[in-house]
């Protein structure tokens, strides 16, 4: 029995994740009154393709992550805390509320699970890092994420925690409809199918709920279905899209008056028909689609209170209209 005992001992100290030791990380001490003082971690200069950021560096909780570069005068701005390519696995404490723009951007990482501490995740965080799974730890608070966070990943699905709202801002005009949408937080993964929940916002606005933007540069979107109780539409640009369902929840309130503010629909897809716009009657809401409707489809619409029109030559022929398979990468 003894023997059986060392040897479970040995193998769980083999297997078991350490955090990286303080001396592979530059960091930064913040003082704060109200939170207490803590540390914003700035660069990973450890050797090992294996990041395990400590919860505690002397003895203060690691609360950010963020590289912000200003040398002899010249600000380059944020850079990742790592040269590409350098972090395989990365592991954060749930101590961490912060994690700051291009923070793991170009890196390896195949799964990035995000703490429920973590509040905020700003510009290209994770862009163009091979990442295959997300995983987001049930949470209590609001989870913002900021323009190109997962952009250009390989993404199949989203299955994010509910009871909680998340806020995904990809710095668009929320009632502009142009070519250039920003830079929508997930665009560039490989979603066949993207199922938008009602809890997920464009704009931390109580109308966009559903108005999550996305650009399909790999070209293997086919479906969008927007949830019930999703109150907008979005901006989906792909070359492949040919479904989409919507629910009679969009632009209306509880009892069925017109919202003042929410977001419509522009989906600029040469393969999606009006006839494969699936929606329920209830709904206020108009849509921009690239094949122009019939007479009577449009007739239609505006009987179920709807509207739907053409996207312009104008936004057809620029070079943003529909921008499919112009990323790619071995990661």
């Amino acid at each position: 029995m003894r023997k059986c005992i060392a040897a479970l001992v040995v193998v769980f100290l083999a297997t078991a994740a350490f955090a990286n030791p303080e001396s592979d990380f530059e960091y930064s001490l913040f003082k704060d009154k109200k939170k207490g003082d803590y540390i914003v971690i700035t660069r990973y200069i450890g050797k090992s393709s294996v990041c395990e950021i400590p919860a505690k560096i002397s003895g203060f909780p690691v609360r950010e992550i963020v590289r912000y570069v200003h040398e002899q005068g010249v600000d380059y701005g944020c850079k990742p805390i790592a040269p590409a390519d350098k972090i395989k696995e990365l592991v954060l404490p749930d101590t961490l509320e912060t994690i700051g723009a291009r923070a793991f951007e170009n890196q390896v990482i195949n799964t990035v699970t995000i703490p429920a501490s973590v509040v905020e995740i700003n510009q290209r965080a994770f862009a163009n890092s091979g990442i295959r799974n997300l995983v987001v730890k049930p949470r209590k608070e609001k989870l913002t994420v900021k323009a190109g966070v997962f952009k250009n990943n390989h993404l199949t699905e989203l299955n994010l925690p509910s009871g909680v709202n998340y806020v995904f801002d990809n710095d668009r005009a929320p009632l502009t409809f142009k070519a250039d949408i920003g830079e929508p937080v997930f665009s560039g993964n490989d979603f066949e199918k993207l199922v938008i929940e009602p809890n997920w916002y464009g704009r931390a606005l109580a109308n966009f709920s559903g108005c999550i933007d996305y650009d399909d540069t790999r070209g293997k979107l086919k479906e969008v279905v927007y949830k019930p109780g999703c109150k907008s539409l979005s901006y989906i640009r792909s070359k492949t899209l040919q479904a989409v369902s919507i629910p009679k929840t969009i632009g209306v309130d509880e009892k069925g008056k017109q919202l003042k503010n929410f977001s419509n629909a522009w989906f600029c897809a040469p393969k999606l028909k009006v006839a494969d716009v699936h929606y329920e009657k209830g709904g206020i809401w108009g849509m921009a689609v690239w094949q122009a409707p019939t007479s009577a489809q449009k007739l239609q619409y505006e009987l179920d209170g709807l509207g739907c029109s053409e996207i312009s030559a104008e936004v057809k022929n620029a070079p943003e209209g529909v921008r499919v398979g112009a990323y790619t990468d071995s990661r």
